[in-house]
C-alpha cells in the first residue's frame, strides 16, 4: 500500500521539476485574463485524477480475460472483476486526494465549501469507471483486438496530457 502512494509521489515530484521549472521556468499557468494559478497545484489537480482513471481502465479493460480460466471453474459474477479492480486502484486514489489536499492547504488552496462536491464526483468517477470497463471488459474477452484499441487510445491520451 505504501508503495502505491510514494509511486505517484515520485512521478509528480519529477513531472513539477521537468515542466514546472525546466520548460516553464516556474511561470504561473494562465486560468483567463484576470487569473493564474501556480504550476504545482495546478498540475496537481488534474494528474491526481489521471492516476485514477488510467490504470482503472486498462486493468478493468483485461480484467476477465486474464481471469477467464478462473472465472470458468465456478459460478461467480464476472461484473464483480472489473469493479474488484477499480476499488483497489480507488482506494489508492483516496490516499492521494488526502495527500494532495493536505499539499494544497499550504500552497494557497485551503478546503472550502466546495469540498462538498468530492463525495458526488468520486461516485460519479467510480461509476463512469465501472462501465467503461465493464463494457470493454466484456467485449475483450469477444474480442481481442478492443484491449489494443483501449490501449492505444490510453497511449494517445497520456501523450497529449504530458
Amino acid at each position: 500500500m505504501l508503495w502505491e502512494v510514494i509511486n505517484p509521489m515520485i512521478q509528480i515530484t519529477i513531472y513539477w521539476f521537468v515542466f514546472g521549472y525546466g520548460i516553464r521556468r516556474n511561470t504561473p499557468v494562465t486560468m483567463d485574463a484576470h487569473h493564474q494559478v501556480e504550476f504545482l497545484p495546478w498540475m496537481l489537480a488534474g494528474i491526481v485524477v489521471w492516476f485514477f482513471i488510467n490504470p482503472s481502465i486498462l486493468q478493468g479493460s483485461k480484467s476477465i480475460y486474464q481471469r477467464i480460466r478462473f472465472i470458468a471453474k465456478m459460478s461467480f459474477p464476472m461484473s464483480a472483476i472489473p469493479a474488484y479492480v477499480i476499488m483497489a486502484k480507488f482506494y489508492q486514489h483516496l490516499a492521494l486526494v488526502v495527500i494532495i489536499t493536505i499539499i494544497l492547504q499550504f500552497t494557497g488552496f485551503p478546503i472550502s465549501v466546495y469540498i462538498i462536491q468530492l463525495p458526488y464526483y468520486m461516485f460519479a468517477t467510480f461509476a463512469l469507471l465501472l462501465s467503461i470497463s465493464l463494457i470493454t471488459s466484456t467485449l475483450s474477452t469477444i474480442i481481442r483486438d478492443v484491449q489494443m484499441i483501449v490501449q492505444s487510445v490510453d497511449h494517445h491520451a497520456s501523450d497529449d496530457f504530458i
